[in-house]
């Protein structure tokens, strides 16, 4: 707690900043062993100590070495950047909210980064917003075993969700970058002559977006994130926010096939 107090933190900013609920982080100030091995890497690396001080199994950093180490778009700082930020909306910005809305919705992460109308048809939905709580918890879990929301079919709002976090990490982590200092960095690398291997480095995030626009499954996830986009308007004319939580629709061929015969329906 001193060191906190020293770095003018309140237990609610420096939960905000470690990705984990109040709850969480009052418990580990109290006894860290009380908290899982992840949640004491996360809180330790806000307040910067050392790693003898406080109580750790496996290093955080492992694991994010072990699935994006050797990914040429994504660096594991990177990853790890992004997981935190889902983290937080999950943990601390929506749940929170989900629990006490005594702020419109559309000022709470990570519905601030949502253009204006997307909002107005949302609303105050409290089950909506948990909902999209459940999937920030999900990527970031996938994140960590290698698994991005494009490579799987999946949700709407999972790749929504995904170019969010994507542009919110890049600002803090850019900003502070102790923040991710329980991961190693990484260096631009390049291959031999001839030799076309290449690795970004932290600093560098416009690969990834390049990759996942190649790659997305929803060609138009980015739409609700740029401001006053004229083709939003047609996209939430089609998908409602309301349905971005839906499954999506792909029938199985045998089924495809019969609905291309059938009048007025396209296949």
């Amino acid at each position: 707690m001193q060191r906190r107090l020293e770095m003018n933190l309140t237990q609610a900013e420096a939960a905000r900043r470690a990705g984990r609920s109040l709850d969480t982080w009052r418990k580990w100030e109290a006894d860290p062993s009380s908290v899982g091995e992840e949640s004491r890497r996360r809180c330790s690396a806000v307040l910067r100590l050392e790693v003898h001080e406080v109580p750790v199994g496996s290093d955080v950093g492992d694991l994010y070495v072990r699935t994006w180490g050797e990914c040429p778009f994504m660096t594991p700082r990177q990853a790890y950047a992004i997981s935190v930020q889902l983290d937080v909306w999950n943990d601390i910005e929506i749940s929170e909210w989900v629990q006490s809305p005594d702020e419109p919705l559309y000022t709470v992460g990570p519905f601030e980064s949502f253009d204006l109308p997307v909002m107005m048809l949302v609303g105050e939905n409290r089950a909506w917003a948990a909902g999209v709580a459940q999937r920030c918890a999900v990527i970031a879990r996938e994140i960590e075993s290698g698994v991005l929301p494009c490579d799987r079919p999946g949700p709407y709002i999972d790749e929504v969700l995904f170019g969010a976090a994507s542009n919110a990490a890049r600002g803090w982590a850019e900003i502070d970058p102790s923040l991710v200092e329980p991961v190693p960095a990484r260096e631009e690398t390049r291959g031999d002559a001839g030799d076309d291997e290449y690795r970004v480095g932290d600093d560098y995030w416009g690969e990834l977006y390049d990759e996942f626009d190649d790659r997305s499954r929803w060609t138009d996830y980015d739409y609700p994130l740029l401001k006053d986009n004229p083709a939003l308007r047609h996209l939430l004319d089609e998908r409602p926010p309301l349905t971005w939580l839906d499954p999506p629709f792909d029938p199985d061929p045998d089924l495809r096939a019969l609905l291309s015969m059938m009048p007025g329906v396209e296949g």
